[in-house]
């Protein structure tokens, strides 16, 4: 049986984040034209989509600065400990208004890691097994980790993960 039950190269564990960034700069670039160009709307109406354009253009500049931060930064590996699976059911913007999640909580000592997965890693996953992650910390904007705060000794959380795999706890 092989031990590594998920891996993806890194582009394609960053291809969520790409297409949100061509999502928001397409529509922020076609906005921008469309208050530009289109000179049968009326001002107003012109003013607020350029205005609403230029948002999403510097949002998505924003994600653009964040996932290059975050790529940059490298990837980590740690040994831990799947203390619970969870399937998390949460409200999003799809046709039935739900999202699931696949969450496994672990912990290296006492610093304690949430990682969301994707389903198929998430099924073969073991309670009380322990796993090699491979993962890219998430960045801020400005340069600080996300979990550079009083509990980063203590809790991390990620979901850019290129590889899970099955080892001996130590």
């Amino acid at each position: 049986m092989d031990s590594v039950i998920y891996s993806v190269s890194p582009l394609r564990a960053f291809t969520g984040g790409f297409v949100v960034i061509a999502f928001m700069l397409g529509l922020g670039v076609i906005g921008a034209l469309w208050a530009a160009f289109n000179r049968r709307e009326r001002a107003l109406g012109r003013i607020v989509t350029g205005c609403a354009s230029i948002i999403l253009l510097l949002a998505g500049i924003g994600v653009v600065i964040t996932l290059v931060r975050t790529v940059q930064s490298g990837d980590k590996t740690v040994v831990v400990l799947v203390n619970e699976r969870k399937e998390v059911v949460s409200n999003c913007g799809n046709s039935n208004g739900t999202c699931t999640s696949y969450l496994l909580e672990t912990n290296a000592g006492q610093k304690f890691y949430d990682f969301t997965v994707a389903k198929v890693a998430w099924e073969k996953a073991e309670v009380g097994a322990c796993y090699e992650f491979t993962y890219y910390p998430g960045q801020s904007l400005f340069g600080q980790y996300l979990q550079e705060q009083d509990y980063s000794d203590s809790y991390e959380a990620a979901s850019t993960i290129t590889r899970i795999e099955k080892v001996s706890c130590p």
